[in-house]
């Protein structure tokens, strides 16, 4: 009986490991290599931060306590589908928990609604009707308005052609 080959599961296993990226650790200052199964593995601790971790407003928040900077946060999620998955699953439950720490008075309800867009796509897409709207109304009433001006006198000339001014 042959053996079952393992060049299969042993090049899935390469590829997981290769690296695809790395950035600089903001905590230790020393670059850290990221491979696919690095991301994966992100992709899945992201949800189960975001889901787990009531504490937690802020994306932000997930990438700084690991030493991730911003802008490679921001390049992974671009790059890996299966982050910028996780990225938005992610987002919705923090909007899911603003919103209800808002309506319980437990958040500021001011900066939680002027934030909230940036969560949900739901509230995006209001912000942008809202804004439509309001653009187009401005437009209107731009177009209906007349200006008046009204003159309470004229200057008046002098027999000698120099102008005064009237009195007020």
């Amino acid at each position: 009986m042959e053996k079952p080959s393992n060049e299969h599961t042993t090049s899935v296993k390469r590829e997981r490991c290769e690296w695809v990226d790395q950035y600089l650790d903001i905590y230790t200052l020393k670059r850290i290599p990221i491979t696919k199964l690095t991301i994966e593995r992100m992709a899945a601790d992201l949800i189960k931060w975001a889901k787990e971790t009531k504490d937690a407003f802020t994306i932000s928040e997930f990438y700084l306590d690991r030493g991730i900077p911003h802008s490679t946060y921001s390049k992974l999620i671009v790059d890996h589908k299966i982050l910028t998955e996780a990225h938005q699953t992610a987002l919705l439950f923090l909007a899911n928990r603003r919103e209800k720490g808002a309506l319980q008075n437990k958040l500021n309800t001011t900066m939680v609604m002027s934030q909230q867009a940036r969560y949900d796509a739901e509230w995006w897409s209001l912000e942008q009707k809202r804004a439509k709207l309001k653009a187009e109304s401005q437009s209107k009433s731009d177009e209906n308005v007349r200006y008046t001006i009204v003159v309470d006198s004229y200057a008046e000339k002098e027999k000698d052609g120099k102008e005064t001014k009237p009195e007020i």
